[in-house]
């Protein structure tokens, strides 16, 4: 400890300390944006889902009022 805080050292702290939270925030927006890319994934995949169903609907509709 003496030594981290010796003349020779006094910035070592300050850089470990900032490096500590660059290398935080890196990784938070990393898990960020693959959160973010999984959940328009979901939110297409739904989306596609959902017009299929509008599409057959429609269709049955359709095919019930000829009959």
């Amino acid at each position: 400890m003496q030594e981290i805080w010796s003349p020779a050292h006094v910035n070592d702290p300050f850089d470990l300390w900032c490096s500590f939270w660059q290398d935080a925030f890196l990784d938070y927006s990393k898990d960020a944006g693959r959160m973010a890319d999984i959940g328009s994934s979901i939110a297409a995949k739904a989306a596609k889902r959902v017009h299929g169903e509008e599409k057959l609907f429609a269709d049955n509709l359709a095919a019930q009022t000829v009959v």
